[in-house]
């Protein structure tokens, strides 16, 4: 429903109701025309048409504290403490790595590339995300970028928790927007005789062609094959 094109969010709005709820996890997902398809269903016109909102609240973000008050009395948003009680505080722990001496030159060299690039094209936004994809790419593992490149550190430390957890007896989720690194890493656990397997959610767009994989939600499922 929060793409007010489908077939599915016309069909919704067409129903005859005295209350209207909508429940949702992420009220904007992908973009904020998504906040304003729930609101058009909920209430029709109280933000109005979608030509104004785009314009008034998606190409500028100065009304955007305006927009808030505006919604924020009509959204009830729930916490997880407070549903879960029973559920222990989340722990986050952040490992850095240190990328080896020929993975940095790598980087270097990649790095430089993109600023060639971009000084000598339009810097347009789409030019300067490909090129910090590209960094990205190779920060997961350099093999994404140049494929005769050994396993980078990433995938050996990941190896080696897997190998920690596997040994105190726990499960684990390994989440990642590409797709293709997944895939290395369960050729890593598969080698090592883990059961892996990759799941992966794909959203649609509108014409049903499927959105390149940054907008994959993906992920390696592993346990202990004994």
């Amino acid at each position: 429903m929060k793409n007010a094109t489908t077939r599915r969010a016309h069909a919704v709005k067409k129903l005859q109701a005295d209350i209207r709820i909508a429940a949702t996890g992420t009220p904007v997902e992908n973009r904020l025309l998504d906040l304003w398809s729930i609101f058009d269903f909920l209430n029709p016109g109280f933000l109005g048409s979608e030509q104004y909102f785009e314009k008034t609240f998606c190409k500028n973000e100065q009304p955007l504290p305006i927009l808030k008050k505006m919604v924020s009395p009509l959204i009830l948003r729930r916490q997880k403490e407070d549903v879960l009680l029973d559920l222990p505080p989340k722990t986050e722990i952040t490992l850095a790595l240190n990328l080896p001496e020929d993975a940095r030159t790598g980087y270097e060299l990649l790095r430089r590339e993109a600023l060639e690039k971009l000084q000598g094209e339009e810097r347009s936004k789409i030019a300067v995300l490909a090129q910090l994809t590209k960094l990205r790419r190779f920060c997961c593992d350099p093999s994404l970028i140049w494929p005769a490149r050994d396993a980078g550190i990433k995938r050996q430390r990941i190896l080696e928790l897997a190998q920690e957890l596997k040994s105190a007896g726990h499960r684990a989720l390994i989440f990642s927007q590409y797709v293709d690194f997944l895939q290395l890493i369960l050729q890593d656990l598969t080698a090592a005789d883990f059961a892996a397997a990759i799941s992966t959610v794909q959203r649609l767009c509108p014409s049903g062609k499927k959105r390149w994989m940054s907008f994959k939600t993906v992920q390696v499922i592993f346990s202990s094959s004994v």
